[in-house]
Formats: C-alpha cells, sequence, structure tokens
C-alpha cells in the first residue's frame, strides 16, 4: 500500500487547489498533486501545501499516465475537468489500482458506467467509489438533508443556488454534456410527488441574495440529483431555482439553443469573463424545508439554511476534501454511491465550513430568518 494518503487530479484547478488545501489542513498528508502543469502543481505544493507530498504531470487522456498516478496514492481524488471527458478513464484507472475514488463531479453517467449493463455494481474487495462530491450536485443534494434530518418527514423543499463566478472552459463543456444529456430540466419543479415539466416560470423580478452583492436572475430548473433527493424524501413539493448574476451570462443562456456546441462554450466564457471584470467570485446555497401540520391544525415546523463561500470552486473544493475525508476515516461502506446519500450531512458541513471563508446558518423558521434581508432578498 502506497504512503500517499491522497492523490489529487487537477490540482492546479480551481477546485483541486482547494480541495487539496483544506486536505492537507485537515491532516491528510501526504498528498500527491496530478496536474497536466507540473510547474502549477509545484506551487500548489510550496504555496498551499507547505512542500509536504509530492506534483506528477498526469494527462488524463493516457491510460498509462493515470495508472501510474492513482497506483501512487490510497484515494484517487477527481478534481479534473471536463467531467464528460475525464470522469470514465480516471474511474478506470482508480479500479485498475484497486484504490478508492473520490469524483467532484460524476452524477448519472458515470454512476451508469461504473454500475454496468447488469446494473448492479460489481464487487470489487471493499473498493469505494463517491461520486457528486462537489457543488451542484453535492451540496446541493446535502444541505436539504441536514435541514430535514429532525423533522418527522419533509413535504416541501425550496433550494436557491445562487453563483458569482467564471465559467471555465470544463465548467462549461460539463453545463453544456448535462442539458444535453438532460440531467436538468429548465422550469420543471416537482409537484404532487412526481416530476411535472414546465410547472414553472420564469420571473422577469431580480433577485436579491443574503451577503452577496448585486441582482440576480432566476432560473427554475430540476436536475437529476434533485429527483433523487426528493423521491428519498418522500416530499410533495419541491422547487430548485439557480440565481446567475445579472450580466452576459445570463442573455447567452437564453440562447443557447441556437449555438452550435462549441460556440455556446466559447460564449459562455467570454460572457463571464466580462461580468466577472469588476466582481469577486461567490457562491451561496439557500433552502427551506418544511414538515407536514399537526394533527390539531398546528403549523408545519419549518427549518432554513444559508451556505456562503468565496465561489463555486472554493465550495466544490472543499465538499470534495470533505467527502474525501469521510473515505479515509472510514466512514464510507464500500460500493458505489452520490456523495448525498452517503456521507452524514451535519459532519460534511463542518468539514466544509473549516475552509476559509465558508460559514453556515441554520435556523427553525423561514428562509427570511437565515440572515438579516432588505425587502427584495429571498
Amino acid at each position: 500500500m502506497s504512503d500517499i494518503a491522497v492523490g489529487v487530479l487537477g490540482a492546479s484547478g480551481d477546485v483541486g487547489t482547494h480541495a487539496a488545501r483544506l486536505l492537507h489542513r485537515a491532516g491528510a498528508d501526504p498528498i500527491c498533486l496530478g496536474s497536466r502543469d507540473l510547474r502549477r502543481a509545484r506551487r500548489v505544493l510550496a504555496h498551499d501545501l507547505d512542500g509536504v507530498g509530492c506534483a506528477m504531470a498526469v494527462d488524463a487522456a493516457d491510460e498509462r499516465s493515470l495508472l501510474k498516478f492513482a497506483s501512487r496514492c490510497r484515494v484517487l481524488v477527481n478534481a479534473a475537468g471536463p467531467s464528460c471527458e475525464v470522469g470514465r478513464p480516471v474511474a478506470r484507472a482508480a479500479r485498475a489500482a484497486g484504490v478508492d475514488l473520490v469524483d467532484a463531479a460524476g452524477d448519472e453517467p458515470l454512476h451508469a458506467f461504473l454500475t454496468g449493463p447488469g446494473g448492479d455494481p460489481p464487487a470489487e474487495k471493499g473498493r469505494i467509489d463517491v461520486l457528486s462530491c462537489g457543488m451542484q450536485p453535492g451540496l446541493t443534494g446535502i444541505l436539504p438533508r441536514l435541514l430535514a434530518s429532525p423533522l418527522e418527514r419533509a413535504v416541501s423543499l425550496v433550494v436557491w443556488f445562487a453563483v458569482v463566478d467564471l465559467f471555465t472552459r470544463a465548467a462549461a463543456e460539463d453545463y453544456l454534456e448535462g442539458t444535453a444529456r438532460k440531467l436538468t430540466e429548465p422550469l420543471a419543479a416537482w409537484r404532487n410527488g412526481r416530476r411535472v415539466p414546465r410547472a414553472m416560470r420564469r420571473s422577469s423580478d431580480p433577485v436579491a441574495v443574503p451577503g452577496i452583492d448585486g441582482l440576480f436572475t432566476d432560473l427554475p430548473v430540476l436536475t437529476t440529483e434533485a429527483e433523487r433527493l426528493a423521491t428519498q424524501l418522500e416530499l410533495v413539493d419541491g422547487t430548485w431555482h439557480t440565481l446567475m448574476a445579472q450580466g452576459r451570462v445570463a442573455g447567452v443562456l437564453d440562447r443557447l439553443h441556437a449555438l452550435e456546441r462549441g460556440e455556446a462554450r466559447e460564449a459562455l466564457c467570454l460572457a463571464s469573463r466580462i461580468d466577472m471584470s469588476a466582481r469577486r467570485p461567490a457562491a451561496a446555497l439557500l433552502a427551506e424545508v418544511r414538515g407536514p401540520g399537526g394533527a390539531r391544525g398546528e403549523p408545519p415546523r419549518i427549518r432554513s439554511g444559508l451556505l456562503r463561500g468565496p465561489g463555486t470552486g472554493a465550495l466544490a473544493g472543499a465538499a470534495t476534501a470533505a467527502a474525501a475525508q469521510a473515505v479515509l476515516a472510514g466512514e464510507v461502506p464500500p460500493g458505489l454511491h452520490y456523495a448525498a446519500e452517503i456521507l452524514d450531512p451535519a459532519r460534511t458541513i463542518d468539514r466544509v465550513c473549516a475552509a476559509p471563508g465558508v460559514e453556515v446558518r441554520v435556523v427553525d423558521g423561514p428562509v427570511e430568518l437565515v440572515d438579516p434581508v432588505e425587502e427584495g432578498e429571498l
């Protein structure tokens, strides 16, 4: 068994750097950083990991390179992208090396690949695969479970995911892949215990978010992760809102259907660079869960929460590191899992909040009580 506790692939990227830094602070050393850009990986090692561990040049398109990297560690953390291109080869390398896998992304396509045609994942002598460990999917499923955990049952859920950040080429490619594979369905919602297409309408009114400057465009969308969550919690109703900072990106999203794939990717990246030219990255996740009313007419119990941090990369990296910590600590049983369905929500959020600039607030009551808000805010 290698003396390297964790190998972080994509370590010079935004998510990978944050994940590696938090794992180092949590004592998961030594860590091996893998990246196509060895110089950048070495800078991360020196500046963020105090020089503890090692750095390797890894090409996700090279099977031998991936296998060599995977074989050096006990847990392989995949923070490289785009996930739609690198997810399968990285998972194959982890299985060939016999090491556990924690993937920041993945979702249904990678889960189906690892499950295989028989419908059940093959037994692999105690190996662990944890997918969808990032922001969305990931924290968007974990925070609602934390809020719902004390309730007798959850009846309804509303989630808002607010983003002020760059669209990297990898992020744009994964977003477009999710749209093409129908992992997201705009305007759909959960109504009376089932998915209902076009149940929502886009509001023309801008939305403000607690703790983040600026106004947002509301884009209601139902993801496959949200549908799994609604099914498992046996929700009657559920609504999910992606909130994009007002600017050019929102306009590009409105006309994606008219653009070729490559053109759409470049348009998203360019629009986000323009939008972010005078802004700092930020991200927030808000959720409100309602339980059933009492038999004697008592009002339903409501639980709300706000998780926010300095960008999607910081939150996704912290969540991915938290998943790796759970695997290293023996908290995850062998098998193939989605992070939100196997990780302890309270412990995971505590670990995420160990990252600089990340905070959470949970209250008994509606979402308006989560943070001091001004008129017009959620």
